[in-house]
């Protein structure tokens, strides 16, 4: 019995990992589009600087704030997904569970 349980959290624990890898990946792609989009407005925005400086109309309802937002958005949760990860591999997560 025991070690049908043992083979029975071991399947869990592998489809758990395969399930938060899938969003781990889903999640990078998303913050690398992210950061992408950030990096092409900053640069929008340096080249306005350099041509017009202070004759430039600069807008307070800008893209950066919300890049920004979505990149730490992103970054957290891979943190969190990563933390999940490692709770996971450890070998207490099932008698954990049980508590």
């Amino acid at each position: 019995m025991a070690r049908r349980k043992k083979n029975s959290n071991e399947k869990a624990r592998q489809v758990l990992l395969n399930k938060t890898s899938k969003l781990q990946v889903t999640t990078l792609i998303s913050l690398k589009l992210a950061t992408e989009g950030l990096n092409k407005e900053i640069t929008r925005l340096l080249n306005k600087i350099e041509s017009e400086g202070t004759n430039g109309y600069y807008s307070g309802s800008s893209d950066v704030l919300r890049w920004a937002q979505t990149i730490w958005k992103h970054s957290w949760r891979l943190g969190e997904m990563k933390r999940f990860e490692d709770e996971i591999k450890s070998e207490s997560f099932f008698s954990n569970l049980d508590q």
